[in-house]
């Protein structure tokens, strides 16, 4: 689940810094994800690792006939490195290094946030199904081990322990008190997510000064990214026809981007409904809350069939992928992985869940937080596509 500017600042010309740093991004996403990079991914991955080995600053000549002959960089400060690119690789490694501490407190946030959905699933199943005896008694330890693992958190980040959340006292030994914890838990859930945006914001502002402080080098890293391509027809496809295929390929990614986070707050809100279906509802609350139920269905339906561009459906399963062409061949493919929106795909269509009683209200929460992951999985696709398609856009516009 990324916060940051809008898209449209993100589109605007950005200086030959931010390239350099986008396409870093870039690469961190695609690991991340664990999967294998495309031709092109692969191409920019190569210009990152070119541009910390062999970069120079823009007084030095940037020409090919200079760059064909620097030397090759092993680590900053050993024989054979000019010292403007130990420099270079220091400054973007001491910037990785601040933006790592805080992914990695961001990603304890996250850890403490899915234990609190954890935590809050088993206060509502504790406030409306009958335990007693020993099945109470392994209920009430495992809910008080996820809380040992938010004081383990706590202990690195002390606005995740228990007791700053305000869950020192909460309990599930009795359905009183779980329905008190389900409450609690709402309100710690909020605090964290917070927090995680706070990282965020954080997270964004290094970057930014990450692409200042890399700016001077940027210039003979493109240059050299350009002369390490591939080698292929460049006259077989103008440059203006490449960036109309990348503002295309932007096009659709904006537009699924603004659907996925509509589906998002739908999604929210049914979540919401569900804990207070399990909660303590009455018949003719839980009727109600069925009812918004089927038409927030309705409108996500909605939204997965009207998302489209260029007339053609892109958030309803009908167009799994979206391929961008910058150079002939496979190699000059950006494939956009296109999300389902429908909330039969997404297992939260009317037909697969109940919010007329406790029992099925509580057992929809578990469906709904996957639907919203699926989501979130869509969402980084798109995330890394747009980064892909700026960067080779911005190269091209230059």
């Amino acid at each position: 689940m990324r916060l940051g500017g809008s898209r449209d600042a993100k589109r605007r010309a950005r200086g030959k810094g931010e390239q350099a740093w986008s396409i870093a991004q870039a690469l961190s996403r695609i690991r991340l994800k664990r999967e294998a990079p495309a031709p092109m991914e692969a191409r920019m991955i190569q210009s990152v690792l070119v541009f910390l080995a062999g970069c120079a600053p823009l007084s030095t000549d940037c020409s090919p006939s200079a760059l064909e002959g620097a030397p090759a960089a092993s680590s900053a400060g050993s024989a054979g490195v000019a010292p403007d690119c130990a420099e270079a690789e220091a400054l973007a490694e001491s910037y990785q290094a601040g933006i790592d501490t805080l992914a990695a407190e961001r990603d304890r946030a996250w850890f403490a946030a899915n234990t609190l959905v954890e935590m809050q699933a088993m206060a509502v199943r504790s406030a409306n199904e009958p335990l007693a005896g020993s099945a109470r008694e392994a209920f009430v330890l495992d809910f008080d081990q996820h809380r040992s693992e938010l004081e383990t958190a706590g202990a690195s980040d002390p606005a995740l322990h228990p007791d700053a959340l305000g869950l020192s006292r909460s309990r599930v030994d009795h359905e009183s008190y779980a329905s008190q914890a389900v409450e609690d838990l709402e309100g710690a859930l909020d605090s964290t997510i917070d927090h995680i945006a706070a990282f965020e914001v954080n997270i964004g502002a290094a970057e930014r000064a990450a692409e200042q402080g890399l700016a001077p080098y940027a210039e003979c890293a493109l240059t050299v990214e350009a002369d390490n391509r591939d080698p292929i027809d460049r006259d077989a496809l103008p440059d203006a026809a490449r960036v109309t295929n990348l503002d295309e390929g932007l096009g659709v990614v904006a537009a699924a981007r603004t659907s996925n986070d509509q589906a998002i707050g739908l999604l929210n809100r049914i979540r919401r409904l569900a804990i207070a279906a399990a909660s303590e509802s009455t018949d003719s609350q839980r009727a109600a809350i069925q009812a918004e139920f089927e038409g927030l269905c309705s409108e996500l339906q909605r939204i997965a069939d009207t998302t489209r561009f260029n007339d053609q459906a892109i958030s309803n399963g009908t167009r799994v992928t979206e391929v961008v062409f910058v150079d002939p061949g496979p190699a000059g493919a950006i494939d956009v992985v296109l999300g389902d929106l429908s909330p039969t795909t997404l297992g939260v269509d009317t037909g697969s869940l109940d919010l007329t009683t406790a029992s099925s209200a509580s057992a929809a929460i578990d469906a709904i937080d996957q639907a919203l992951w699926a989501v979130g999985d869509y969402t980084t696709d798109l995330d890394v596509a747009m980064l892909t398609l700026e960067v080779e856009r911005d190269r091209l516009v230059d």
